[in-house]
């Protein structure tokens, strides 16, 4: 699915003379329909790889090999729009256009390819009825809970039938039931669609839930990549638990 050699990438901070290393000679292979997860420290890569892994910032060198067409620093944009319409990305805040209601997010990547009003709202809607949330397709994103908000992400990003789906902390923002729903969504997205992931996940636990293999960054470099012991249940601590008698009232 994707293919990875010897990526490198750095950036210069503004008013600053030198750079910063951000990724050091990353390699790896994504095979279809694969969960990869990539963990680390604050600061170690995760975010810059997976913006690089979905094309929104090139690699200073080294080289991405999607299926047959080969991307690296000297590739044309056009190319790399083409490949990245073969991609979607989950984004740690949702992203959604506030100025516009569940339906149409959904619809909006399809609008921006030309597709037809009917068609992208016929599979805008199917997309919503899949993730659990047809009866709120006119609602105003702004009335949704972080749960149905990041429900309505997933069904725009799935919405143009991606190859790749990414995901930047897609639970991150989400108390640890609406964490488990929405994991167990991305579980039923991997059942339903021929589609690979590469997640980047702070706790441990979303990994062990989700994830195949974890790519361990650390300043940039790749520690360690590997299958991982899997967990059959998400971890959920109760509020219970943080009191050892009855406490307070």
């Amino acid at each position: 699915m994707i293919e990875v050699e010897n990526i490198c990438k750095s950036f210069r901070p503004s008013g600053q003379t030198g750079r910063i290393v951000a990724l050091r000679d990353i390699s790896f292979r994504l095979a279809p329909r694969e969960v990869l997860g990539i963990v680390g420290k604050s600061g170690a890569g995760k975010t810059t790889l997976l913006r690089v892994l979905s094309l929104q910032i090139p690699p200073d060198s080294g080289r991405l090999d999607f299926g047959a067409t080969r991307i690296d620093s000297r590739t044309p944009r056009p190319l790399r729009r083409e490949v990245m319409r073969r991609t979607s990305t989950v984004f740690q805040g949702f992203s959604l256009l506030y100025n516009r209601n569940v339906l149409e997010n959904v619809a909006l990547p399809l609008k921006l390819r030309g597709r037809s009003r009917a068609e992208r709202e016929g599979c805008a809607r199917e997309m919503l009825d899949f993730v659990g949330l047809g009866a709120h397709a006119g609602s105003d994103p702004i009335t949704l809970s972080g749960g149905e908000a990041q429900r309505v992400a997933i069904a725009r990003a799935l919405v143009t039938a991606p190859e790749v789906l990414f995901l930047d902390e897609p639970t991150s923002a989400l108390d640890a039931e609406t964490s488990r729903d929405i994991l167990d969504l991305l579980k039923k997205v991997r059942q339903s669609y021929p589609v690979a992931m590469v997640l980047v996940a702070h706790h441990m636990e979303v990994v062990r839930y989700m994830c195949d293999r974890v790519l361990h960054l650390d300043a940039g470099r790749a520690l360690r990549l590997g299958p991982i012991r899997n967990a059959a249940r998400f971890r959920l601590d109760p509020i219970e638990a943080l009191w050892e008698g009855d406490g307070d009232v």
